[in-house]
């Protein structure tokens, strides 16, 4: 039996009406509204299946992370808190971004699908391939990470992919990582501006976030301290790939 012509067409009307628009975090950052968070962050639950693995298994690693300004023998006896001492990083669900930890327990593994540069970083959790990803969350215009546009970013987790041309001027950016080809090895990725540059050799920091709710110990990055808005305090800190944790 044939619907008639007039509620067929309400009919597509209130599909069209309820259908979701996405905006691009570009799109955002052009009518200057702040960036959205990334629309897949991570989701144990989810049925996403890991990478199958090939006969020359991706390379696994932790992040551990050294304080610049405590010297390594006073490091070796201390266990305090990461501004002070080794820690190691770590994802927390609950806000979605990697913090660091002096609980060597929770230090997140890493795997790298492949190596070079501008590579991404895979995380398996119970099954399921999350991808690392820098997410902008101060910004100037143009995007660009330089001294005078005050950019910074954290790090979380998604489920989203993209490849290197999208990922300048993007508000996410995920194929960012040097993936070394031996460890232990210096923790190196670039920021992808807008112009079609890349920012490289950028200090990270552990700093105590401000803006939404409370968040200690969060992992950033940025030209200056400064640049971490909403900080209540921040201390740079030495990224290194390490194989094991000790």
């Amino acid at each position: 039996m044939f619907l008639p012509a007039m509620l067929v067409t309400l009919i597509l009307a209130m599909t069209a009406h309820c259908k979701p628009v996405w905006e691009s975090n570009a799109e955002r950052l052009r009518r200057g509204l702040p960036p959205a968070s990334p629309l897949r962050r991570y989701n144990a639950s989810s049925t996403r299946h890991a990478h199958a693995k090939r006969s020359n298994s991706p390379t696994t690693a932790y992040i551990q992370a050294s304080p610049v300004t405590v010297g390594k023998r006073s490091l070796s006896n201390r266990a305090g808190t990461p501004y002070d001492s080794i820690s190691w990083l770590t994802y927390n669900p609950t806000t979605s971004l990697f913090i660091l930890s002096t609980d060597p327990t929770q230090a997140t593994e890493f795997f790298f699908p492949t190596q070079g540069t501008d590579q991404e970083v895979n995380v398996n959790v119970d099954g399921t391939t999350n991808t690392v990803t820098i997410f902008v969350y101060h910004y100037g215009t143009p995007l660009t990470m330089a001294q005078e546009h005050g950019v910074s970013v954290d790090f979380s987790l998604t489920q989203d992919t993209q490849t290197l041309d999208a990922s300048y001027g993007n508000l996410e950016q995920i194929p960012v990582w040097d993936i070394p080809t031996y460890l232990p090895a210096p923790v190196v990725f670039s920021f992808h501006n807008v112009d079609g540059t890349e920012t490289r050799d950028i200090p990270t920091f552990v700093f105590d976030r401000t803006d939404y709710a409370p968040i200690s110990d969060t992992l950033g990055a940025g030209l200056r301290a400064s640049d971490l808005i909403s900080a209540s305090r921040t201390q740079q800190v030495v990224l290194t790939w390490v194989e094991t944790i000790s």
